[in-house]
């Protein structure tokens, strides 16, 4: 049954965790994904920062996408999520900058509560085959047009992929599609105790893979953080985890998912098996 997608402040306690077994972000952990070719590296990143939007606490993810040869940011997203104490998943809002060159190009942002923007649902508590629920929904400034608007469709919860991480079974699906883009689509697919291990846009191919879960030191952000002098280090990290796995832009390989507890480390010895 698909949730409403209409918050409710008192849903939310403060200093919930959000521990959605298909998005588990504890602070402190980063993802690391790659594109098909391995030129671009995306490292999605929880933050120990927290911001207020709309009366809720919520989770800062820093998502930072970079040049995979010269390390340069591309972009730069601050996310904002909280989790409901039914165990939903909401997205509150974004702060994103784009980058060409290491100069500012573009941003955009937007935030619950403010000009008529209502959070979204990124993760049900229970996912079913046939739920659907709205993920953003911001409109634009006077009479612009919407800067987000996305929607997400649960088709299966029996997916399976390979990525640099290993093999997945028994996968969350979702379709996600946006009425601002008509004919745009993306499947997403989520493995429990971890969260998402693949993306795939279904009209221009491109993919984002999994590499790598580590957990590490909490940082935290600021949103006038300037993005352009960030150094390369998700590139060497990078460049480290391809090397221990072989991997190139024509194969795939296998590398250590490092587990935040008991329960996941049992779920990734039962669940998936690695590619030599």
């Amino acid at each position: 049954m698909s949730p409403e997608t209409t918050v409710n402040g008192a849903d939310f306690v403060s200093g919930q965790p959000i521990d959605n077994p298909f998005l588990p972000w504890k602070p402190g952990t980063t993802f690391t994904y790659t594109n098909a070719d391995n030129t671009v590296i995306d490292t999605e990143t929880v933050l120990s920062k927290t911001t207020k939007i709309a009366g809720v606490d919520t989770t800062v993810v820093l998502d930072e996408v970079k040049d995979a040869k010269t390390g340069q940011v591309l972009e730069h997203t601050l996310d904002h999520y909280a989790q409901d104490t039914n165990g939903n998943v909401w997205y509150f809002g974004e702060e994103s900058k784009e980058f060409e060159n290491g100069k500012l190009v573009s941003k955009d942002s937007w935030k619950a509560g403010i000009q008529g923007a209502e959070p979204g649902i990124i993760m049900e508590a229970r996912p079913q085959v046939g739920d659907s629920y709205d993920q953003e929904n911001a409109p634009g400034v006077g009479n612009s047009p919407h800067i987000a608007q996305d929607h997400a469709e649960v088709t299966s919860l029996a997916g399976s992929a390979t990525v640099p991480a290993g093999h997945f079974t028994n996968l969350l699906v979702t379709l996600e599609t946006s009425p601002l883009e008509p004919g745009a689509a993306e499947n997403k697919y989520y493995s429990a105790g971890i969260g998402e291990v693949f993306g795939n846009d279904l009209v221009t191919g491109e993919q984002e893979r999994l590499v790598s879960v580590s957990p590490g030191p909490v940082v935290a952000a600021s949103p006038a953080q300037d993005s352009s002098q960030t150094q390369p280090t998700s590139a060497f990290h990078m460049a480290q985890a391809m090397a221990s796995f072989g991997a190139s832009s024509s194969g795939l390989g296998a590398t250590v998912i490092m587990p935040q507890n008991d329960q996941q480390a049992e779920h990734l010895v039962s669940s998936h098996g690695h590619h030599p």
